[in-house]
């Protein structure tokens, strides 16, 4: 039995490195009005990708994990989406994971929480492959999580 972990692909422990403020979000097109990677433009310049990876389970079951990458900032974005102020201000991030079939933990998500119970979720979608955002006004319209918000767990990354 395999228990698939969050991926943190950066310099450094995850937990400084999700914690600074964030500024904007951007990401390339939408396909089929999904999302397949979401971009936190920090405010010293830094940005962290955010996707979600499929890993096989038994057959043709699938789940996704929750990926995060330190990159350069992309140019090529299409996309860019300007936060409110309440974002500079984070209060916690936490892991969401789900429990699959079998005993199987998958960590399919991470929350970021702000000032003002403010949320920001970011999840693998309904779609393999795709992430699902809350917390965005403009884009959570779109937010079809592969599992229902209540059947994940969640723990602190910040201790």
């Amino acid at each position: 039995m395999n228990n698939f972990s969050l991926e943190w692909l950066g310099n450094g422990p995850l937990a400084s490195a999700i914690n600074l403020p964030i500024k904007k979000v951007s990401m390339p097109e939408m396909t089929r009005g999904m999302i397949f990677a979401i971009n936190l433009w920090r405010i010293d310049g830094t940005v962290l990708k955010i996707y979600s990876k499929m890993h096989d389970l038994d057959g043709r079951e699938e789940v996704g994990v929750i990926s995060i990458e330190s990159i350069d900032p992309p140019m090529s974005d299409k996309i860019h989406i300007e936060l409110p102020d309440y974002f500079i201000s984070i209060v916690d991030v936490e892991k969401l994971s789900v429990e699959e079939r079998g005993g199987v933990v998958a960590d399919s998500g991470i929350s970021i929480k702000f000032i003002g119970n403010n949320e920001l979720i970011v999840v693998s979608g309904s779609f393999p492959c795709s992430i699902s955002v809350s917390g965005i006004p403009t884009l959570s319209a779109l937010f079809e999580p592969e599992w229902p918000i209540e059947k994940y767990s969640r723990a602190s990354l910040l201790g």
